[in-house]
């Protein structure tokens, strides 16, 4: 697919950004309403590769509040449903998709994707995000 889709965004940011992001790794970690709003918004910004880090189904109660979930997709993997919907946004994104609980101690294959960008959108209540002191700094990635 043509950058034609990405014109407004090269107008505002500049054509060397476009191609910066497009070489740009952007892992999300929970794919809920939050995660799923920011999954969306990377994949429109025009990042390469989007890596997708959810182990739910969407469930009925879901529609309500959060971007994945449609009629459709209820019983279906979170992380499915977001990249099948974002896929038909920009049909060249590189998504991964890993559909499982992201622990610290099991954390090697999210850093194995060498993500410029980590989005944790994993609910309070469910297993957390990196601690400081893990992989999570320097120039391994920046987490937010």
């Amino acid at each position: 697919m043509s950058r034609k889709w990405l014109e407004r965004t090269e107008k505002l940011f500049g054509e060397q950004t476009i191609d910066d992001l497009s070489q740009k790794t952007v892992a999300v970690l929970g794919l809920g309403g939050v995660g799923g709003a920011a999954a969306e918004a990377v994949c429109r910004m025009g990042v390469g590769k989007l890596v997708l880090i959810d182990n739910d189904t969407v469930d009925i109660t879901n529609l309500n509040r959060q971007l994945f979930a449609t009629a459709d997709m209820v019983g279906q993997s979170k992380c499915l449903a977001a990249k099948k919907r974002l896929l038909s946004i920009n049909p060249d994104l590189n998504i991964i998709c890993y559909e499982r609980f992201f622990l610290p101690e099991n954390s090697d294959f999210l850093f194995d994707e060498k993500p410029d960008l980590i989005l944790d959108a994993i609910a309070p209540e469910s297993h957390k995000s990196p601690s400081p002191d893990s992989n999570c700094s320097g120039e391994a990635a920046t987490c937010i």
